[in-house]
């Protein structure tokens, strides 16, 4: 569910598949990230949960500059 007042726009929800096409790297490395630092999805959209890009983006960033 999103927050009261904040409108999201349909490029900014993805699902793990999606934000790991983006980045380049399996799905399930980021589920592996999703689950380590507790994110939380914005809610479902059929039978995926669907996460906000921004966030992800900047875990992908965190995760590529303390990987070695």
């Amino acid at each position: 569910m999103f927050p009261p007042g904040v409108i999201m726009q349909a490029r900014d929800v993805v699902t793990p598949s999606e934000a790991a096409a983006v980045f380049g790297i399996p799905a399930a490395t980021v589920r592996s990230w999703i689950r380590r630092k507790n994110i939380r999805p914005l809610g479902k959209i059929g039978p995926y949960n669907r996460y906000d890009y921004q966030e992800l983006a900047e875990l992908e960033r965190d995760m590529r500059v303390h990987t070695p």
